[in-house]
């Protein structure tokens, strides 16, 4: 039988009472369904992510196949200038309609390239970077130096990569830079942290718990774990360097 005691104890506390448990019910199964919409979100977009460093990749090989070498990192003018980022030519090969009007012949911060420019391509920005993405700002970049696959203005070709093509890297996912998507700008190997999520907009970073995605040479996809060491992250970002890189995959 019930206990006697509890009824009455229920009793007098009445109406405002049941309410408040039917309501701290109702509370408790809202938050659990938002938790877990969360995380189906997070996951559907950190698919779509690694999803867009893969279109990166291959859209990156087949202007190889076209030119005979990989973009530079970014192109200048005459006096030697940075005007026009790499990302702009993967644009055009991934959205070409978007982007036949984008001028060469003027820089990328023109008021006509600008407002070409004015919306970021979805392939450009991981979703789970929501602040990034409402800015135009790209959420992957190249690390530019001699010793990588973008030596700056100049252009690398696939048989200058003597290092394994499964773990040398082409382009990186890092979320913590502040550059405009058609902005010639990039991480430098000798300015760069080593350390994942470093918080100073100098390193591979994201949201994810796992780590930053990268695509390698051949366009295969990978996520960094934070565990991994500086000396094999930049292995892995120079093209010949004869490194055993041996890390998580």
């Amino acid at each position: 039988m019930p206990d006697q005691s509890r009824l009455s104890t229920l009793k007098k506390l009445g109406t405002p009472f049941r309410w408040f448990l039917l309501f701290s019910a109702i509370g408790v199964v809202v938050f659990s369904i938002y938790q877990i919409e969360l995380r189906v979100r997070h996951a559907r977009n950190r698919s779509a992510c690694t999803g867009n460093l893969k279109q990166i990749g291959v859209a990156l090989l087949n202007y190889h196949e076209d030119y005979g070498s990989f973009p530079p990192a970014y192109f200048t003018n005459s006096d030697g200038e940075p005007i026009h980022s790499w990302r702009i030519v993967v644009a055009k090969y991934l959205d070409p309609e978007r982007f036949r009007e984008y001028r060469y012949e003027e820089p990328w911060n023109s008021p006509h390239n600008l407002r070409i420019a004015k919306h970021i391509p979805r392939y450009f920005s991981c979703l789970n970077d929501a602040d990034g993405h409402l800015m135009g700002q790209t959420s992957y970049v190249v690390v530019m130096g001699e010793e990588t696959a973008f030596p700056f203005a100049k252009a690398s070709r696939l048989k200058d990569v003597h290092d394994d093509h499964d773990s040398t890297i082409l382009v990186v996912e890092a979320i913590e830079t502040d550059f405009f998507w058609t902005e010639p700008r990039d991480l430098r190997l000798s300015e760069m942290s080593f350390r994942i999520n470093s918080g100073n907009g100098k390193s591979l970073s994201s949201t994810d718990k796992i780590g930053p995605a990268i695509v390698t040479v051949n366009a295969r996809i990978f996520r960094v774990p934070s565990s991994t060491s500086s000396r094999q992250l930049r292995g892995m970002l120079t093209i010949a360097g004869n490194e055993k890189i041996t890390w998580p995959r």
